[in-house]
């Protein structure tokens, strides 16, 4: 039990029930004397992914490990970059799925290093743009998308954070970015629908559903 434990952070509640599903499958996959008192917590880089694959911890304490290394990277770092959460919550469900069988070891851990891999990708971009967090989150999120026009529409709304400085705690001020989000993505549609030759708007751009997505992480960022 220790280690299913330590793989969450202190204050978040496991169901009894998932508990003893998860203690079945370490017992099922760790070999004893394997399970250590502490899990590891890596710093989240390049070598990582390299450092842990070549690592003899059997495949069950690499899936925690990195799981423990994803959740201490958000807690420390998502009030400055905010896209961490989506990534986090990502990650959070790929571990439920690990522990309700729905997913096998090796695929947990190449879900898991495809996180690893984002959040390095994410955190070059971040560096190279020099966009504050909120703004580099509305990036993020219609990169992910593969929505065209993204760096324009971060870099404007960069622009209207700054216009707005106390849009996390005037109800005012919040509303004016929201609208303005939505301006900016509504007069980015039409690129994106011409460049997917689509008659109608994908799925994934759907504006209301783009801007309560990125306003629901900056505003837990800012909580």
């Amino acid at each position: 039990m220790r280690l299913l434990r330590e793989a969450y952070e202190p204050g978040v509640s496991v169901d009894r029930d998932l508990q003893r599903k998860t203690e079945a499958l370490v017992r099922q996959h760790v070999q004893s004397g394997a399970i250590q008192d502490t899990l590891e917590v890596y710093e989240i880089n390049e070598h990582l992914l390299h450092k842990i694959a070549a690592s003899e911890q059997p495949d069950t304490v690499k899936v925690f490990n990195y799981a423990k290394s994803i959740q201490a990277l958000v807690a420390g770092k998502a009030a400055e970059a905010p896209y961490l959460i989506s990534i986090g919550e990502r990650a959070e469900q790929v571990i439920l799925a690990y522990q309700e069988r729905q997913a096998t070891t090796q695929q947990t851990l190449a879900r898991l290093e495809e996180l690893i891999g984002e959040i390095n990708t994410a955190e070059i971009e971040r560096a190279k743009m020099a966009l504050p967090g909120a703004a580099f989150a509305v990036y993020w999120t219609l990169h992910r998308e593969g929505l065209p026009g993204a760096r324009e529409a971060a870099e404007r709304m960069s622009q209207v954070f700054a216009q707005y400085p106390h849009w996390q705690v005037s109800e005012q001020q919040g509303r004016a970015v929201r609208t303005e989000l939505y301006k900016v993505l509504l007069q980015n549609q039409p690129a994106a629908r011409a460049k997917k030759a689509l008659k109608e708007p994908s799925p994934g751009y759907d504006v209301k559903s783009l801007v309560a997505q990125i306003f629901r992480v900056v505003e837990q960022a800012a909580g």
